[in-house]
């Protein structure tokens, strides 16, 4: 947050037997954190307890609105029959409050292994989730609790939760405000879905020869550049 000085970050805690830097990204046995810093001097200016793996971090530009993901796999894997309790949650905030005696998240149960997120600005919502577990898009009304969140599968074949076919990782909303990227890493792909429909167009989807992960738009608007593992481009 630029205009107030502050940045956002999600803290996990992975496994203490996990090796190098990523260690067993989604495998926490604990509660992790949202950290409000000050842009100043990096100073923490307090600190709200959220769910295990904390994945995409977002802040509404209006910054009156936080969302955090999680990237549960634990919860998956534990609940391998019970959808309702292998979903992980969406934890939201209210950001200014962060620092203050008592703040805390609330939270939204979303889907299997929730991770990248794209708000629609500038109050972020409707909320745009992908969902790794179950080869869907969620889309979270946030301004109103009692709206069902709505499901949009990203390619055929989609059937129960668990063993990914797609496995959505990344979103990313474009300028023109109308379509969404998907980036999924187990079927290597990068899929397009129309907003205002809600629908994926299947004709657009870019195969890539890695995992693409969080792709972005050049400053010019004109390209999509998308990062990818195995090969490393």
């Amino acid at each position: 947050d630029p205009v107030r000085n502050f940045a956002y970050i999600g803290l996990s805690y992975p496994l203490v037997a996990a090796q190098g830097p990523h260690a067993s990204h989604g495998s926490a046995s604990a509660s992790g954190y949202v950290q409000k810093l000050n842009l100043l001097d990096l100073s923490v200016v307090g600190q709200v307890r959220v769910e295990a793996s904390p994945g995409d971090v977002l802040l509404s530009e209006d910054g009156k609105r936080l969302v955090a993901s999680h990237f549960d796999l634990v919860r998956a894997t534990k609940n391998p029959t019970d959808l309702a309790k292998a979903r992980s949650s969406i934890a939201v905030l209210d950001p200014s409050t962060i620092g203050d005696e008592g703040a805390a998240a609330s939270f939204v149960s979303t889907c299997v292994a929730a991770h990248g997120m794209a708000m629609t600005q500038p109050g972020g919502s409707p909320l745009y989730v992908t969902c790794y577990g179950e080869d869907k898009v969620a889309i979270i009304d946030l301004d109103n609790a009692d709206t069902p969140i709505e499901y949009v599968e990203v390619g055929p074949g989609v059937t129960g939760f668990g063993s990914p076919t797609y496995g959505p990782y990344a979103a990313l909303m474009l300028p023109d405000k109308q379509t969404l990227v998907i980036s999924s890493t187990v079927s290597k792909d990068v899929r397009f879905m129309d907003i205002p429909t809600k629908t994926m167009l299947s004709d657009r989807t870019i195969l890539a020869l890695g995992a693409p992960f969080f792709p972005a738009v050049s400053a010019d608007g004109s390209k999509l550049v998308i990062p990818t593992q195995q090969p490393d481009a």
